[in-house]
């Protein structure tokens, strides 16, 4: 059954209640508030006493606003005055509807007064309890609940085909209700405090102020999708993190990978420039003191004083490169600190005569040019050691940016300075030096001379 067959079933029991005196034959007189015309006829009336609803057994021809009088048995119901009429007669026509009465703020009501009436109150609006499309086989109506004063009220409006225009009210909305009023069964007291308010077109609620647009369902919504993106944005947020994070080792294999092959290209290349050739200066003084050997036993002698050199020098290179392979070098390490652990295990044998002191703010020296500027001074280094027979040997480094300057003394033999600009054949280590500053664009300067030491100078300035 549908909500307005409930209702008016509803009004029909109440009709049908047991009486609470014995009926009584005679007139009634009022205006008309309301008319039902079906399942049953039903006109709602205020009397000059109370409001009043009269039951016809055939639909009326009056209309809202009509004075009308209606001859048959009053019945006083427990729900209120209740005429059964055998017949209804129009006294006067009406200019409209009668003005509602407007329902004071109190939380009991005299029953007498409010039954049937046409009332108008404002309250606020809770909530849309159904609305049925009024397009259908039967139509239906709208159930609305609101609050007044803290007291839940129903109010209902059916057989109207605009009763769907109800939803848009938003919840929360004050609004003013204008209907026939149902209150129950008085208390001892005759008072009631509960009650149902029948509409009688969708026109009979208006709004009086707007309700906020954020209803408690809007809310939730718009907490789900405020949800439902978060997790979305989590998920891209983990997805990109693990895609990063591969992406990343991916990177850092492929530069731990692009390191390993720099680093063996520059060993190839130290071993071609260095031990290659000095193996290859090896064999070939050799083969000419094989050669030399009875023909010529001092020609002989100094092939073979040279390849001991070389082998000498080769050892010193070899022991370098070991070093270097065995530490873990620091992009970003200071050229002295590098010297400094490096030199005294090179030379052990004169690593108390070896100093090294830096001046001025240090800046990051390519690998590239600091593996030669270390070559270069462990060749200086070197010659110190088993050449002059230095007691004191001080590598020193300067730092002004772009900047390097670096000094290598000794308080040695010394030699002839000039031999810098075209060294022997067989003083390899200087030809290796020259080579190597001219590789990183490095300039050489030799200061020395018999019994006086020897200062090498090494200025370099970055790109």
């Amino acid at each position: 059954m549908n909500a307005r067959l409930l209702v008016l079933a509803a009004i029909i029991a109440w009709l049908g209640a047991s009486p609470l005196g014995a009926e009584e034959e005679g007139l009634i007189t009022g205006v008309v508030t309301h008319i039902i015309s079906a399942p049953t006829s039903s006109i709602y009336i205020r009397t000059a006493q109370c409001p009043a609803v009269i039951a016809c057994k055939t639909p009326p021809t009056c209309a809202a606003g009509d004075t009308v009088s209606a001859t048959g048995h009053a019945r006083q119901r427990a729900k209120g005055l209740i005429w059964e009429a055998s017949a209804v007669t129009t006294l006067g026509t009406g200019t409209g509807p009668p003005a509602p009465v407007e329902m004071p703020e109190s939380d009991a009501y005299p029953f007498n007064r409010w039954q049937f009436e046409l009332a108008t109150f404002r309250c606020v609006l809770v909530d849309s309890l159904a609305v049925v499309d009024p397009a259908a086989a039967i139509p239906d109506g709208a159930w609305l609940q609101v609050n007044r004063n803290g007291r839940w009220i129903r109010v209902y409006l059916h057989n109207d085909k605009d009763s769907a225009s109800l939803k848009d009210i938003r919840p929360g909305s004050v609004i003013r209700v204008t209907g026939i009023c149902h209150l129950t069964a008085p208390s001892a007291d005759g008072l009631s405090s509960d009650f149902l308010v029948n509409l009688r077109s969708h026109d009979d609620v208006s709004v009086v102020s707007a309700g906020p647009w954020w209803t408690r369902e809007r809310t939730l919504w718009a907490s789900s999708i405020l949800l439902l993106g978060l997790l979305l944005a989590l998920a891209v947020i983990l997805r990109l993190a693990r895609t990063v994070e591969r992406q990343g080792s991916a990177i850092s294999r492929a530069l731990a990978d692009r390191r390993i092959l720099d680093e063996r290209h520059r060993i190839a290349g130290d071993l071609h420039d260095t031990l290659e050739q000095e193996l290859v200066g090896v064999r070939l003084h050799m083969q000419a003191a094989e050669a030399s050997l009875r023909s010529d036993p001092e020609r002989c002698l100094a092939s073979i004083r040279t390849a001991k050199v070389l082998l000498e020098r080769s050892q010193r290179e070899s022991r370098a490169t070991i070093i270097d392979l065995r530490s873990d070098p620091d992009p970003v390490a200071a050229l002295a600190d590098v010297l400094s652990a490096k030199l005294p295990t090179i030379f052990p044998d004169h690593a108390a005569a070896i100093t090294v002191s830096s001046v001025g703010a240090h800046f990051p020296i390519p690998r590239r040019i600091s593996l030669h500027l270390e070559r270069i001074i462990q060749e200086a280094v070197a010659n110190a050691c088993k050449h002059a027979h230095a007691r004191a040997i001080g590598v020193g480094l300067r730092y002004q940016a772009p900047h390097l300057t670096v000094e290598v003394a000794d308080d040695g033999r010394g030699f002839d300075a000039a031999l810098l600009d075209h060294p022997p054949a067989e003083h390899f280590g200087l030809h290796g030096m020259k080579e190597r500053a001219q590789k990183i664009g490095a300039r050489l300067a030799l200061a020395s001379s018999p019994g006086s030491g020897t200062r090498l100078t090494i200025s370099w300035t970055a790109a």
